[in-house]
Parts: structure tokens; C-alpha cells; sequence
């Protein structure tokens, strides 16, 4: 129909004399419906149980990952789920201690992904506390670039929030390599029904690099704090009594080979005192 033209993609199947023009996407009707968006954004007709893979056409510049950015889901119907999976190039979870780093801000709500823990009994040399990988974490889905290796999809399993859990909850699945993350984020539709069996979802998510009440301080250097108490150099003590002492500075030193491979510097020419050695 003319009211049609521009608003819709109506197909005729060979085998049919006439179309049904309803757009609902029930399995009766011929036409698609009419898609609207912004001056910005992408806006994407999906079928149900399907995952798609969205490659960008981006420039250099264009590469870095996304900081923020906002979901919209329009005419949500009851009991439908929509789950985002976003490709970081760089994620670091924890740092090499086990403390967490990045996390995200998803409609306001802070959290760490679902398929982690933090544990407060991990401890290490800086603290206790460390976010840990769920055991055998259940919920997945398979997609055909669920598996990256240098840079590389393959197809894999990737972690997926629970279905019915919160709406604001999010996976992430580590790179084998450890170098980015697949960054999946959960919609949920209504679950009410009657005149309220669709709903519209929008909400912004943003990415941090550091915990909520800021970065973690450097760790000490090994040993901790230096010692409070010092030793002239002029004492025989410092030097284990002597004075000819490798760590005596003004001692001449070489280079001896004691066993293959193993170097070790001893006293080739100990100080001189001029007097005795002062205290």
C-alpha cells in the first residue's frame, strides 16, 4: 500500500497470492517494520536465538575502545532478552596481585562481572581481597568469535549474565592471551502482562579502568621500608669486620668466573688505611 512505501520491506512468498501487510514479526505477517533512529547510532533487526557479529568500518583513529555508550531496546515484549557483547583490544581485570581494575557502570549501578567474586579471604603480599573467576560458571553462549587469540576470533563459548538475573548485570570472557575481553551486557524485557507486556529499555554504560574509590597505590619495594637505623661506613661492622669487604666502595674489585656461567665479585686490591680505622 502507498502508506506503506518507504516505512516497511514487505516480501511475497512464490507460493502466495496475497500478503498479510501486519509487521508484529508473527510468523503471519509479510512485512518488517518500519525502523527509525537518530542522526547517530545503528539501529539492527534481529531474529530470535540468533547472535550477530557487527564488524565496523573504522578508521585509525576510530580504534580505541568505547568509554561510554547507551543501549536502547525499544518495544521490548514480555519475556524477551537481548544480551550486547562488546570487544575490548585492552581490559586488565586484576593486576598481577589479584586486586580488581576495570569495571563497569551500567544505568547508574556499579558491579563486578557476574561470572567473578570478589573474595575477601585472597590475600598476598599487598592486602587481602582479590577478584576471582567463577568455577565452572555455567551460563554461555556459543558464538562463531567467541574465542580470540592474538587479535584473532575463533568460535568459542562466551560467558553470558543469568537469565532473569538483574538487568544491569554484565561477563566479561578474557582473550587467551589476556589482552582484551568480550565485554556482554543484559537486557531484559518486561515480565508484566496486559497493556504493560512491552516496555522500552535504555540505559548508559561506562567503563572505568581503576576501582570506584581510586586506584590502587604501588605495592612497596621488596623488602618494605628501609631500616630506620644506619651504619657509618667507617665501622668495621658494616663491612662484617673487615675491611676488605666486596661492599666496602673503596675497594678495588673483579670479576671472577667461580663455576660455569656463575660470576662473582671479589677484593682484587682491599683499602689502605692510612691510620687506624677511625670509629
Amino acid at each position: 500500500p502507498d502508506a506503506w512505501v518507504g516505512k516497511a520491506l514487505c516480501v511475497r512468498l512464490p507460493h502466495q497470492s496475497s500478503i498479510d501487510t501486519c509487521q508484529s514479526l508473527q510468523p503471519e505477517c509479510n512485512c518488517l517494520p518500519y525502523l527509525q533512529k537518530a542522526w547517530k547510532g545503528n539501529v539492527w533487526l534481529a531474529a530470535v536465538g540468533q547472535r550477530y557479529n557487527v564488524q565496523m568500518d573504522l578508521l585509525a583513529h576510530e580504534l580505541a575502545d568505547p568509554q561510554e555508550w547507551r543501549l536502547q531496546v525499544w518495544a521490548t515484549y514480555r519475556m524477551e532478552d537481548f544480551y550486547f557483547t562488546q570487544r575490548f583490544l585492552q581490559w586488565d581485570t586484576v593486576d598481577e596481585w589479584g586486586r580488581p581494575l576495570y569495571w563497569s557502570e551500567i544505568g547508574g549501578q556499579d558491579a563486578y562481572p557476574v561470572n567473578y567474586i570478589y573474595n575477601e579471604s585472597a590475600c598476598s603480599s599487598v592486602g587481602c581481597g582479590q577478584l576471582q573467576p567463577v568455577a565452572d560458571y555455567p551460563h554461555t553462549s556459543y558464538d562463531v568469535l567467541g574465542e580470540y587469540v592474538e587479535g584473532v576470533g575463533f568460535p568459542g563459548e562466551v560467558a553470558i549474565p543469568e537469565l532473569g538475573s538483574s538487568t544491569r548485570g554484565y561477563t566479561i570472557k578474557e582473550d587467551a592471551d589476556e589482552n582484551g575481553v568480550l565485554h556482554t551486557t543484559y537486557v531484559r524485557g518486561p515480565w508484566r502482562t496486559g497493556s504493560q507486556a512491552f516496555d522500552h529499555r535504555s540505559y548508559t554504560v561506562k567503563i572505568y579502568p581503576c576501582p570506584k574509590r581510586g586506584c590502587w597505590p604501588p605495592p612497596l619495594p621488596p623488602g618494605g621500608l628501609p631500616k630506620e637505623d644506619f651504619s657509618p661506613w667507617s665501622s668495621p661492622s658494616t663491612w662484617e669486620n673487615t675491611t676488605a669487604h666486596p661492599a666496602n666502595p673503596l675497594n678495588k674489585l673483579e670479576t671472577v668466573e667461580v663455576s660455569p656461567g656463575n660470576l662473582e665479585f671479589q677484593v682484587l686490591e682491599p683499602v689502605v688505611w692510612a691510620d687506624g680505622i677511625p670509629s
